[in-house]
């Protein structure tokens, strides 16, 4: 009898610690698993981020050198067409938006420039955008306290300018021709303020 005791007494030992031993096991591998799918997660992340900023770069570059033509249409606040020729009488600083854009990321390129106003003139400052209603586009120009020129964008001078989901800066010479594209990262405040502070002494310093 006792013998019989014993032995069930050692199965049920056996039998405990071999599932024991197989959850350790199998908890082991979800935490491996877990593991090898965050390498992934975060690696592809970081693949995807420099696949996107390889495509801005080449968009930078592709886009320097262009030549706008200056019967292109723009609409200001209050709906009138005006040709681009018109408002680009001189070189002029450039920064291209969308209201689909993040409030934060327009936000920020807006306090920069606020912050060159004075330096870099008022009227050398020019806002092209996208908004489905010149009346939406007042409304934001007073909201934001802009103080720069701000203008709706044509067809065709969306297709040669688009929205790439980014605000971005460049410089219309008077000439027509596009130069110096740089598209901002959100959190490079000081790499975005040092290219404002070049455009300042290239363009607007006599």
């Amino acid at each position: 009898m006792k013998v019989n005791y014993l032995l069930a007494l050692i199965i049920v030992v056996l039998l405990v610690g071999f599932n024991v031993y197989i959850y350790r096991q199998s908890e082991t591998g979800h935490i491996i698993r877990n593991r090898i799918l965050q390498l992934y997660e975060r690696d592809s992340v970081k693949t995807s981020g420099y696949k996107i900023e390889r495509e801005i770069r080449s968009y930078e570059l592709e886009n320097n050198g262009k030549r706008l033509s200056p019967l292109l249409e723009v609409f200001d606040t209050d709906g009138n067409k005006r040709l681009l020729s018109q408002i680009i009488g001189s070189d002029k600083l450039i920064l291209r938006y969308s209201e689909l854009n993040c409030n934060t990321c327009v936000n920020k390129q807006l306090d920069i420039l606020n912050s060159y106003v004075d330096s870099i003139g008022i009227d050398n400052i020019v806002l092209l955008t996208n908004y489905d209603n010149h009346i939406y586009m007042k409304q934001f120009k007073k909201v934001a306290g802009i103080k720069f020129s701000i203008f709706n964008v044509g067809t065709e001078l969306n297709e040669l300018i688009p929205d790439i989901e980014r605000p971005y800066f460049f410089i219309i010479e008077t000439n027509m021709r596009i130069n110096n594209m740089y598209v901002p990262q959100i959190d490079e405040k000081k790499v975005t303020e040092s290219y404002i502070h070049r455009i300042k002494k290239y363009y607007f310093v006599d």
